[in-house]
């Protein structure tokens, strides 16, 4: 607290710009609450001081035009609940202007780390204390305690997605590492917070989040140009893995051959499984009845139903972001949505290769971001809906930390 309103608000907003990915452990709604609030009170602070310039960047105006492009397929659609719920879609362009507002401005303030650091490290000891007893520090049994699944989910309960949020945030934490304890410390930081992640994430059964989680580790090897740290994972992750299968037999059946088995299911290849393969055969038919625009964004659950004297294909979307996006949106937003991922990928090698050539250490701070993305985005990968509101925020979180630093970094 203090008496100072300027000192006061950035202090609140640093607050709640950190909250954000704590709030994703609460619920969507805590979380959409979090994030909304910070957007308001920096709109209301661009408004204010009439720095409506910022909208007109660059990158935002990509983000304007997938976002037309996709308001108009849902338009057409003509399905009023997905056009309301796709409008406020907006709101997270509006956050990343905000966020790149927050940095622009210097409001960020390292002393509040801290507190999203500690959050981390109680949700991985809740997630150990399953493992190791059955039973959660905040009281989750679940199956799990009973032996009916190996699939732990700590913090989350009923929600089984504690692997993918330690996949997809961690690069986040390891982000704010380098900031708050520079290059030595951070790289220690990180040595001890990727290898407990990465036993936690086999013992959830979420194979995607263990692909992630694996090449965020090679990453933060890359980076870290620590012998030592290198080593010491390089050591401690094959013993990890084998101890995790030995431990729990139902590791290895859950990673290999329940994947094997999916994979060639029926005595034919299928992508990740054969209900995976008939998600992308619905995608498929429902594009070629509407190429230009899609069928609308979150329409998939309900136009696969048309195909199914075709093939039975149906569920709430395609389990690829490539798919949907060209199933929802057609051709046009596909494109959009394209030139997009080719601008993070090639924004990540150009500042990857920058980082070791030029030997500036700033371009962490976009090579951790952007890889995360990256990482996220590989299109032969099984995804959750891409317009899903708590994707979603991870995905704009991350994305919005390439603005730290931004001036320096140029």
């Amino acid at each position: 607290m203090s008496n100072d309103p300027y000192i006061l608000k950035k202090n609140i907003l640093n607050i709640i710009f950190l909250l954000i990915p704590i709030s994703l452990t609460i619920g969507p709604l805590i979380a959409e609450i979090t994030f909304n609030i910070f957007t308001i009170i920096i709109l209301h602070e661009i408004f204010k001081y009439k720095k409506i310039e910022i909208f007109k960047e660059k990158i935002f105006i990509f983000f304007y035009i997938f976002y037309s492009i996709t308001l108009l397929s849902a338009i057409l659609y003509q399905n009023s609940f997905l056009i309301v719920k796709f409008f406020f879609y907006f709101r997270l362009i509006l956050f990343l202007i905000c966020a790149k507002y927050f940095f622009d401005q210097k409001y960020f303030n390292y002393k509040y780390i801290n507190f999203l650091f500690i959050f981390f490290l109680i949700i991985i000891i809740d997630a150990i204390a399953q493992i190791i007893s059955g039973t959660s520090l905040l009281g989750n049994s679940g199956q799990y305690s009973e032996g009916f699944t190996f699939n732990i989910s700590g913090i989350f309960f009923s929600e089984e997605i504690l692997g993918s949020y330690l996949s997809r945030l961690l690069p986040v934490i390891s982000f704010f590492s380098y900031i708050k304890y520079k290059n030595y410390l951070a790289n220690n930081f990180n040595v001890i917070f990727y290898i407990l992640c990465f036993f936690i994430i086999l013992f959830t059964g979420e194979r995607v989040a263990i692909i992630i989680m694996l090449l965020n580790i090679l990453l933060i090897l890359a980076i870290g140009k620590n012998f030592r740290n290198v080593t010491i994972l390089l050591l401690l992750l094959p013993i990890v893995l084998f101890g995790s299968f030995k431990y729990e037999s139902k590791i290895f059946n859950r990673l290999i051959d329940t994947t094997y088995t999916q994979i060639f299911e029926n005595n034919k290849f299928n992508w990740i499984s054969e209900a995976h393969s008939k998600h992308l055969i619905s995608s498929y038919h429902i594009f070629k009845d509407n190429k230009f625009l899609g069928a609308g964004p979150r329409s998939f659950r309900i136009e696969c139903k048309k195909y199914n004297h075709i093939v039975k294909g149906c569920s709430t979307h395609p389990h690829n972001n490539y798919a949907q996006i060209l199933a929802e949106t057609g051709i046009l937003g596909f494109s959009i949505f394209i030139f997009g991922i080719y601008f993070i990928y090639k924004s990540f090698i150009k500042y990857f290769y920058y980082y070791f050539k030029k030997k500036r250490f700033e371009y962490i701070y976009l090579v951790l971001p952007l890889g995360a993305l990256v990482f996220q985005f590989i299109p032969i990968l099984p995804t959750g809906n891409f317009f899903n509101n708590w994707l979603s925020i991870i995905y704009f979180y991350t994305l919005s930390l390439i603005f730290f630093k931004r001036e320096k970094i140029n």
